[in-house]
């Protein structure tokens, strides 16, 4: 029998408890500690992490050299080809994000080659890809990840749009989100470069290229190539600055589609293309910057149909006349939120930020000297900036949002030495990454002054000068550098860009022209310039030279007018210049004087009088009607005339008339198949076709009218119509 007593009983109880509190106190510690143990072991544990860059453009990539564990290339023969390394499992795969199409493009800026391709196995230089338009559509990569490190280079672009980049880490919170990519006018190229590992096999890194917002309705995001290594390669050695298309310009053409092809590359969607949500767009510059075509082409609120309902939202006085065109940028954020704004610079040399909804000014920035400036703003590719003429003879650069000067890296930057007698008459322009401004002189020709054309590099801030006289002297002048005067630049588009090509075109006025004998001057003489300046390509002076010197009729008042590209002509790339003489010149732009280089006399194709007389101080317009033939209309402050471009079976392209009318007044503009006109007191709408007019801003239903008029011009943009006048006040026209 249990001859122990029943309190020992309770107390074995107790104790056996306690001996397992005890174990797992113990036992706490280890298991808390158990990741530094299995790290002794050999057995760390990871996790997943994202991390990534962007680099701004790349000229060549050798797709073979970079994607040592894989590479992708899309858009090479059709909308659906997609070529990548051969003899390893595919790891990069591509889908569309939204419902717009995908479509191929043949013109990167950026040139891919490989030599272990498949199917096409072997590749020199391609510019070929894919894009997709509108506010969140875009492209979805995936690629495979596990615990070791790799590497993934995506190369994409956007054009007239931000582009917003994410990665993310399946199985945990890694990501990586960046928006750097981002141009308002034309196309930008880069490179995303993003290292990753995941914390367990199996996993995948997503990465969504999507439009963040579109400034014109097409604006979109393409997506080119991708390489995939397990250790960071050797980056191509980038470009600075941003990085325009082959055909440079500040309006560079999209991408452009293949004909009849709307399906992805990953899938079998056929449907017709669907255009994409309009969205606000900016107006960078003067009739557009770089071709200065002055069609806005994104424009389809105001039509034939509605444009009679047209009536004025509102009317301001400006604290100066403001002598040109404004620019325009969408959802600018401001010290008072986010705001269409209007940018336009005044006679006396202020830069002036305009609420576009109101009128109301947001901000103000100013410039002293002794004279007076009709030159117009452009906007900076990126959107953050404005450039400004000032009567102190510099262009200035501004913040966009609140008018805050930036003052390193070069800016201001001077463009004449003598601005008391040097005047910025024309317009700012923005293309090939370089901004460009020209001089003229002052109202008489008083003074000693010399027309030159300035480009700075907006990457490097570096400045190279073009002077029409002493063209040897490559830098700004004096007073006492060059005995040769005026040969002013001083039409209204200034620098103008060809479209195809990216050279520049400016055209002088009165001055010394003798490089036709040896000498470096260029007065009266269409000039195309490498889009750096530093040499002449080719160059036109008129036979009559020296008459329009001696009568002061300069053959460039006006810019020079890029034609767009006429099927069937021996001559199919063109301009037409127009002059103080009263006459229209045709000209070949792939050979302006017909004998094969610079510094020749004569060989215009065509030369025409003026219908209406007076002298041209005017840009014209160049415009496609819908079937396809070519109108140029000419307006100056005696009247307006039309034409058609025709080519004979022979292949010879000519000026033809088509009608001319009483409406005077300044450079004209294009929007959605309607023609606007400013003149004296009045903005007329017109049919381009006939002439009729289909609104005129002094009916009654318009709400009132404009006041006097000089060299401003209007605008057409998201829907409304923005115009200054002569009387110091600024108007904006909309749908009632």
């Amino acid at each position: 029998m249990n001859t122990r007593p029943h309190f020992w009983t309770r107390g074995r109880g107790i104790a056996i408890v306690a001996i397992a509190l005890l174990c797992v106190a113990l036992l706490i510690p280890l298991l808390l500690n158990l990741s530094s143990v299995r790290a002794a072991l050999g057995q760390r544990e990871t996790s997943a992490t994202v991390s990534g860059k962007f680099v701004h453009s790349v000229t060549a990539v050798s797709l073979t050299k970079q994607g040592t564990a894989d590479w992708a290339h899309w858009g090479l023969q059709s909308v659906k080809s997609v070529n990548h390394k051969t003899g390893v499992t595919q790891q990069i795969s591509a889908t569309r994000i939204g419902n717009a199409p995908v479509r191929r493009f043949d013109n990167s800026p950026t040139k891919y080659s490989w030599t272990d391709g498949t199917p096409q196995a072997r590749i020199h230089d391609t510019t070929t890809g894919v894009w997709t338009a509108g506010v969140h559509n875009g492209f979805k990569i995936t690629v495979p990840a596990d615990t070791t490190s790799r590497t993934l280079k995506l190369y994409i672009g956007v054009w007239k749009a931000q582009g917003m980049l994410t990665a993310t880490m399946s199985g945990s919170n890694a990501k990586f989100k960046d928006t750097t990519l981002k141009n308002i006018s034309a196309t930008s190229n880069g490179f995303y470069v993003l290292t990753y590992k995941a914390a367990t096999a199996g996993q995948n890194l997503t990465i969504s290229f999507t439009v963040l917002h579109s400034y014109d309705a097409l604006g979109n995001v393409t997506l080119q190539s991708a390489t995939l290594s397990m250790t960071a390669a050797v980056q191509p050695t980038p470009t600075t600055g941003v990085t325009v298309t082959p055909q440079p310009s500040a309006t560079a053409p999209k991408p452009t589609p293949t004909t009849g092809t709307t399906a992805t590359p990953v899938s079998t969607a056929t449907t017709a293309p669907v255009p994409p949500t309009h969205k606000a767009v900016a107006w960078p510059a003067f009739d557009g910057g770089g071709s200065r075509s002055g069609i806005n082409t994104s424009e389809t609120t105001i039509t034939t149909a509605n444009v009679g309902m047209l009536t004025r939202k509102w009317q301001h006085a400006l604290p100066a006349i403001v002598d040109g065109a404004p620019a325009e940028l969408p959802n600018v954020t401001t010290a008072n939120g986010v705001k269409n704004l209007l940018f336009v610079t005044t006679t006396a040399g202020s830069l002036l930020a305009i609420d576009a909804a109101t009128g109301n000014q947001v901000w103000r920035a100013d410039t002293a000297g002794v004279n007076f400036t009709t030159s117009s703003p452009a906007l900076d590719p990126s959107g953050q900036f404005v450039y400004g003429y000032g009567v102190d003879g510099k262009i200035h650069k501004y913040a966009v949002g609140t008018g805050a000067e930036v003052t390193n890296g070069g800016w201001p930057v001077t463009i004449t030495l003598m601005p008391n007698v040097e005047k910025g008459s024309s317009a700012i322009n923005v293309g090939n990454g370089y901004l460009y401004m020209v001089t003229s002189g002052y109202p008489g020709d008083g003074g000693h002054y010399e027309g030159h054309v300035v480009a700075v590099n907006l990457a490097s801030g570096k400045m190279t000068v073009f002077n029409s006289l002493c063209s040897n002297i490559r830098q700004l002048l004096n007073a006492t550098a060059c005995n040769a005067v005026q040969s002013g630049i001083w039409g209204r588009g200034g620098a103008v860009i060809d479209p195809v090509t990216g050279n520049v075109f400016v055209s002088t006025g009165n001055g010394t022209f003798d490089a036709n004998t040896g000498g470096h001057n260029y007065g009266d003489t269409e000039i195309e310039l490498t889009p750096d300046l530093t040499k002449v390509v080719d160059t036109y002076t008129p036979a009559n030279f020296a008459q329009l010197q001696a009568n002061d009729q300069d053959l460039a008042s006006a810019a020079p007018l890029m034609l767009p590209k006429q099927a069937g002509s021996t001559t199919p790339y063109m301009l037409v210049q127009a002059g103080k003489d009263n006459t229209l010149r045709l000209l070949n732009r792939q050979n302006l004087s017909g004998k094969g280089g610079p510094n020749n006399v004569g060989g215009e194709l065509q030369a025409l009088g003026l219908p209406q007389g007076c002298d041209v101080d005017t840009h014209p317009v160049a415009w496609n009607d819908a079937n396809g033939t070519t109108w140029v209309f000419v307006e100056n402050f005696c009247g307006f005339s039309a034409f058609k471009v025709v080519t004979d079976a022979n292949g010879h392209s000519s000026l033809q008339f088509a009608y001319q009318n009483a409406n005077k007044g300044s450079s004209p503009f294009m929007a959605n198949g309607i023609l606007y006109i400013q003149g004296l007191n009045v903005l007329l709408a017109t049919d381009p076709t006939t002439g009729n007019t289909l609104w005129s801003s002094s009916q009654a239903s318009a709400g009132g009218s404009i006041g006097g008029l000089h060299w401003q011009s209007p605008i057409v943009v998201n829907g409304q119509v923005y115009v200054a006048d002569n009387g110091g006040r600024f108007t904006a026209y909309g749908l009632k």
